[in-house]
């Protein structure tokens, strides 16, 4: 009776300790007792960890990475994807991409801290899909990582299909998408991207993000979209559902329609955002809406040196914000970062151009159209004088603003100087700095 009572509980102890997950270490020069990534992962388990070191990753093995049906991490063993580089020489001649995820039974996968290059696939279905990434049915988590510099037909950097994944503080940057989803294409299912910055990517529609169909919707938080380029929907294009909170959606643009965010229909619900409302465009009004919190601005965010949306594909760009910026915390309506980036730059002494020379003006306006209030930014060098005024298309004078610097942002509620309403149409908004004017259209409805 002792040895049946001692071995139950023998077998009750081994079953109860659970096994231990084990770190497999890949090098960049192929040493070690496994000289790729790929036999790692066959080698892994689930909860196991595949630690790659710093080094450029090459070759057979190091791209085209199969997760198989693991649910496993596989990282950056210094945690920098600047250091860790998936370089995957991707051509028309030999395409390739950095990583394969597609299987149901991948529920908890992990890729974080690398930075995957170069990636190429073109032809039908998934052959074309996910230049740097290609996720379907899986549900990964993809962190701190950079993809740049990738093409494919659809999801140019990132493409995730049936699946919830999560992508947060990842890099999407001059990525290039033949058809849809410059930098990632999400089809149906939720999907989180946060805290990401994706930027100058280039596609036919959704430069930046490409979003298709599905009863979920997707969430994007703490994130940049600037510099992206589309024929249609230079930043988003969207079929679906989204909750946007905290994001500069800023100077992507179009060559058709909808610089910054196209929706065919669903809806778009802004909270504590920064969006150039110029450039978002409904297909339907009657199937689509775009909703505006109390605390969404519509001003020039001041990224401290930009790429232009029009050298896309580009990977250039700091897009990191001025110390004026309206998006820093202690000046964002929320009391909250907007975008990915933080501080990184100060104020530039910038000497003043006579008017023979070339002048720092600037102005703008958003929403426009609008119906209860715009806000007008403007600024220019030290001059004598300085104003902005609104006129109707007849030329008559109907408001002037009294400014109290030489750069600022001033708020018109539609109203006349005397305070009257003006009617629904057509205005300018006029910035005078020492003779040198400029002026843009504003568009009040009922």
């Amino acid at each position: 009776m002792r040895i049946h009572v001692a071995v139950t509980l023998l077998i009750a102890t081994l079953v109860a300790v659970p096994s231990l997950a084990t770190t497999y270490t890949v090098h960049a020069d192929g040493s070690g007792a496994f000289p790729t990534i790929q036999e790692a992962v066959a080698a892994a388990a689930d909860g196991d960890t595949v630690s790659l070191t710093d080094g450029t990753f090459t070759g057979s093995g190091n791209r085209d990475v199969d997760f198989m049906d693991r649910n496993i991490v596989v990282r950056s063993e210094g945690g920098d994807p600047s250091l860790c580089i998936i370089d995957c020489q991707g051509s028309p001649a030999q395409p390739h991409r950095g990583f394969f995820l597609e299987s149901w039974d991948i529920t908890d996968a992990v890729l974080e801290g690398l930075t995957i290059q170069g990636g190429y696939v073109r032809g039908d279905w998934h052959e074309g899909q996910g230049g740097g990434i290609y996720v379907y049915g899986a549900i990964p988590t993809i962190l701190n990582c950079v993809i740049v510099d990738c093409e494919a037909d659809d999801g140019g950097g990132l493409y995730v299909s049936e699946c919830d994944a999560i992508i947060r503080g990842c890099t999407i940057i001059g990525n290039v998408a033949h058809e849809d989803g410059g930098g990632a294409h999400l089809v149906e299912d939720y999907v989180l991207v946060e805290d990401c910055l994706i930027a100058g990517n280039v596609a036919v529609r959704g430069g930046g993000i490409y979003r298709f169909g599905g009863e979920d919707h997707v969430t994007i938080v703490g994130t940049t979209i600037s510099a992206n380029l589309a024929q249609v929907g230079g930043g988003i294009w969207q079929q679906a559902g989204s909750e946007i909170e905290r994001v500069v959606l800023w100077d992507n643009c179009a060559t058709v329609e909808a610089d910054e965010m196209y929706l065919e229909y669903g809806y778009a619900q802004y909270e504590c955002c920064d969006v150039d409302s110029f450039g978002v465009l409904l297909a339907d009004p009657e199937y689509a809406e775009i909703v505006y919190h109390p605390d969404c601005i519509f001003e020039d965010p001041i990224f401290c040196d930009p790429a232009s949306c029009w050298d896309a594909a580009t990977s250039d760009g700091d897009y990191s914000l001025h110390t004026d910026s309206p998006c820093l915390p202690v000046n964002s309506p929320c009391g909250q970062l907007i975008g990915a980036l933080g501080e990184g730059c100060g104020a530039i002494d910038v000497p003043w151009q006579n008017p023979e020379g070339i002048s720092p003006i600037y102005l703008s306006v958003a929403p426009s159209p609008f119906r209860t209030i715009t806000h007008i930014r403007y600024s220019s060098g030290p001059v004598g004088r300085l104003s902005v005024s609104i006129f109707d298309p007849g030329g008559r004078r109907v408001r002037t603003f009294d400014r109290e610097s030489f750069s600022g942002t001033l708020t018109w509620d539609g109203t006349t100087s005397s305070g009257a309403a003006v009617a629904p149409g057509v205005y300018f908004i006029r910035l005078n700095a020492d003779g040198i004017v400029e002026t843009i259209r504003v568009v009040r409805l009922n």
